[in-house]
């Protein structure tokens, strides 16, 4: 399965018109104002009062923060945050390195790319160490096709499996 070609073809929706516009706008930021993240969690169809007043400090200290598990440690104190909104966060500032984890591309990842089942925890939320063998897979991807880890993300949601 050619993801490239899947990305290349759904350039023209909706969705990536969303996706693109959100990426220029946050993409490569040293921390996220609290009307900033209340975009990336209406991007995420999170419709909950979400109130980070200390979003600036947290995403800041996050973004600086080494090492992944830290990274998500920091962003999973910002109300309403989880797994998936941390790395989502994540992915908009930095879309090179960082991947959004979506249930669907999980899924296609485990059927056709070997990624390891992942299994949700009682919260049904994801740990950390499934996003970090979940973003080393994308990324292996995003070398193979040439392409960032969040768009690997992009295409793999847009298959119809």
């Amino acid at each position: 399965m050619n993801l490239f070609r899947v990305f290349k073809d759904n350039q023209t929706s909706p969705e990536y018109a969303r996706r693109k516009t959100l990426l220029e706008k946050l993409q490569g930021k040293a921390s996220f104002s609290e009307e900033e993240l209340k975009e990336i969690f209406k991007f995420n169809k999170i419709m909950a009062e979400n109130k980070n007043p200390e979003a600036y400090d947290m995403t800041s200290q996050a973004f600086r923060e080494p090492v992944l598990a830290e990274k998500i440690r920091a962003l999973k104190r910002l109300h309403g945050v989880g797994i998936i909104m941390a790395s989502t966060i994540l992915a908009f500032q930095n879309p090179y390195k960082y991947v959004i984890m979506n249930p669907a591309a999980v899924s296609i990842l485990q059927k056709h790319y070997g990624l390891p089942v992942v299994h949700k925890e009682k919260r049904g939320e994801y740990s950390t160490e499934d996003y970090a063998r979940y973003l080393e897979k994308a990324a292996a991807l995003a070398e193979e096709f040439g392409m960032k880890p969040f768009d690997i993300e992009f295409a793999l949601g847009m298959i119809k499996d």
